[in-house]
C-alpha cells in the first residue's frame, strides 16, 4: 500500500506536471546548411540561405549591388582581386563588404528563418568569423551583427588579421563566436550582416570583407528559472517527508 502523505504526494505530481512544461521542447534546432556550402560567386548565397536586400530596416546597405551575399572558396570566384579563401570547414564560406564604395554604403550578409522555437527561452549558439579582405577593403579587422526577427541581439568581438588579402593560398584565421538570446516567437528569422565598429570606410584601407561559417546547432544553454525553482521544491519535499 503506498503510504506517501496525499498532500505531498498531490503537490510532487503537480509539480512534475509543471517542470516537464517547462522543459525545452524537442531537440536543438539546426541550421539548414550549416557549413555554406553552395557555389562561390558575387551575389551567390550559400543553399538554403537567403542575401539581405536592400531597402531592409536594419541594414545599412543603400544599393542592391551593396546588398549582396558573396560565397567563396580557396579557388575563387576572382582570384586576382582577392575573392577567396580557406573556408573553416567544407568547400565554400560566405563574406560581406562592410564600407563606402563611390558614394553607396555596402553592408553584405546572409539570413534563414527557423521554428520550433519557445517564447520566453533562453538559446545559444556559435560559428566562426575571419576578416577575409579583397582588393577594395583591405582593413583588418571587422565583426558581425546579428539579428532576430529585425531586433539586434549581438555585435560579435572583432577579429583581426595579418594575412594580406592577396597572400598565396590565403590561410585565414578564423575565431569561434557565441551569440545568446531570448526567443520572443516560434519562428525567427536569423540574420548576419558585416559589420566594423571602426565605422564605414571611404578608402580601401578602411573597408572590410568579413567571412562567417560553420555554425553550431541552436540550443538553450542551462535549465530556465522556473525549472531551476521547481526543482528546489521537489528536494524540499522530499526532505519534509524525511
Amino acid at each position: 500500500m503506498n503510504t506517501t502523505p496525499r498532500v505531498y504526494r498531490s503537490a510532487a505530481i503537480a509539480s512534475a506536471a509543471i517542470l516537464a512544461a517547462c522543459l525545452p521542447a524537442g531537440a536543438a534546432i539546426t541550421f539548414a546548411n550549416p557549413g555554406l556550402d553552395g557555389t562561390p560567386g558575387y551575389g551567390n548565397a550559400p543553399t538554403s540561405w537567403l542575401g539581405i536586400p536592400n531597402g531592409t530596416p536594419y541594414s545599412q546597405a543603400t544599393t542592391a549591388d551593396g546588398s549582396q551575399p558573396i560565397l567563396l572558396g580557396p579557388t575563387g570566384f576572382n582570384v586576382a582581386n582577392g575573392y577567396f579563401g580557406t573556408p573553416q570547414s567544407g568547400s565554400t564560406f560566405a563574406a560581406g563588404i562592410y564600407g563606402n564604395i563611390a558614394g553607396g554604403i555596402y553592408q553584405q550578409g546572409i539570413q534563414q528563418t527557423l521554428s520550433g522555437f519557445t517564447v520566453g527561452e533562453t538559446y545559444s549558439f556559435s560559428f566562426f568569423q575571419a576578416v577575409v579582405g579583397y582588393s577594395g577593403a583591405q582593413d583588418d579587422s571587422g565583426s558581425w551583427k546579428v539579428f532576430a526577427n529585425g531586433t539586434l541581439i549581438a555585435t560579435t568581438a572583432p577579429s583581426t588579421t595579418t594575412v594580406a588579402w592577396n597572400a598565396p593560398g590565403k590561410p585565414l584565421i578564423w575565431e569561434e563566436r557565441t551569440v545568446t538570446f531570448t526567443a520572443t516567437a516560434d519562428t525567427i528569422n536569423i540574420a548576419f550582416l558585416s559589420y566594423d565598429p571602426e565605422g564605414i570606410g571611404t578608402v580601401t584601407e578602411d573597408r572590410t570583407l568579413m567571412g562567417i561559417d560553420s555554425f553550431s546547432p541552436i540550443f538553450v544553454p542551462e535549465p530556465s528559472a522556473a525549472m531551476l525553482g521547481l526543482v528546489g521544491a521537489l528536494g524540499l519535499l522530499r526532505r519534509r517527508r524525511a
